[in-house]
This record gives structure tokens, sequence and C-alpha cells, in this order.
């Protein structure tokens, strides 16, 4: 019982203190000044399409093997 709430406060503390951390200048290496700070539209174009490749393969599969799909 103890573990488990020190795994769910760790948890939240992880989630809280990622949006801080993110909004720090050049955080993640290779920004700066007039830098772009999104992704191209070709890159969100192949990202959309191989998730919902990759969930409808998943969807195909047995309820209980979608867990271990959707987490490759």
């Amino acid at each position: 019982m103890v573990l488990r709430i020190f795994v769910l406060v760790l948890g939240l503390i992880a989630v809280l203190s990622a949006p801080a951390s993110a909004d720090r200048d050049g955080y993640g290496g290779g920004g700066g000044e007039g830098a772009s700070a999104g992704l191209s539209s070709a890159t969100t174009r192949a990202l959309t399409r191989t998730l919902r490749r990759d969930i409808a393969n998943c969807l195909k599969l047995s309820p209980v093997y979608r867990y271990d799909c959707y987490r490759k």
C-alpha cells in the first residue's frame, strides 16, 4: 500500500513538473531565436498516419493483447 502511494505521488510530481521544465529557454537543445516551436506539416502528417495505422492494427487484436500493442 505504501509503495502504491509512493508511486502515485512520484507520478504526480513528474506530471506537474514537466510543463515547468519545458518552459525554459533552449530546453531540449537546438532552439533559440527564430527557431520553429513545432513539427513541420510533413512530419505531423507522417506521425498521424503512423499512429492511425498502428492503432488500427492494435484494434484488430484480441482485447487481451491490445495493451501490449499500444505500448510498443
